[in-house]
């Protein structure tokens, strides 16, 4: 085999080797930074789950509090004219001594009358209503807690944000496959077809030119 042809067959080899060499990097480059978004991805997830666990717990007893204070309020209105606070919401928004006096109420009704009241709510004594009352009216450190819990999920909110941008930064294994292919067709256009194209014409015009 003459030296010319070896040095031919030697070039195109180095230049194969060349575009298999860019495909790898180009490859490995975007398979790096698709583990980077996947791993970024499972830290938002995890901070998402975490914020959301953490605000329910805090308004856990909240709600149960919301749900004591209807029942009671529903039971209330059927024996007491609340006038002003005529619904749940303004009625518990009162001051806790207020909400108390309703228990003071039976007392200038009838014996019997409160008595079968009680049972029906399962009090024995005014003195139990109000301690019922006090354990589902929401303190100062339930406020807080609710505020807290809001801005958990608002984050929340914006955490969700930012996963829908990292989930569309992410490349599938197939998109990656087709990248590759893509790589590899270009660079053989370019570094074989093209070039092959260029030295064909190159060699048309020389042998035009040569009588």
């Amino acid at each position: 085999m003459k030296i010319e042809t070896k040095k031919i067959i030697a070039r195109e080899f180095l230049i194969l080797i060349l575009a298999v060499a860019i495909s790898g990097i180009v490859f490995l480059t975007s398979y790096i930074y698709n583990s980077y978004q996947k791993s970024e991805l499972a830290k938002v997830d995890k901070k998402i789950e975490s914020n959301r666990k953490t605000a329910e717990n805090l308004l856990l007893p909240i709600k149960k509090k919301k749900e004591n204070q209807n029942w009671l309020y529903n039971k209330l209105i059927e024996v007491i004219d609340m006038e002003k606070l005529n619904t749940a919401e303004k009625f518990w928004s009162s001051d806790i001594d207020v909400i108390e006096n309703v228990a003071d109420e039976w007392n200038n009704k009838n014996f019997a009358e409160i008595t079968e009241f009680y049972k029906s709510l399962q009090f024995h004594t005014s003195e139990e209503l109000k301690e019922y009352i006090r354990s589902n009216y929401v303190t100062v450190d339930d406020r807080t807690a609710q505020r807290n819990a809001n801005l958990l999920l608002n984050e929340v909110s914006d955490l969700t944000k930012v996963k829908s941008n990292t989930q569309k930064r992410i490349v599938s294994n197939e998109e990656l496959v087709i990248l590759l292919q893509n790589i590899l067709l270009l660079l053989v256009f370019f570094l074989f077809l093209l070039r092959y194209l260029g030295y064909c014409i190159l060699w048309s015009i020389r042998t035009l030119r040569n009588k």
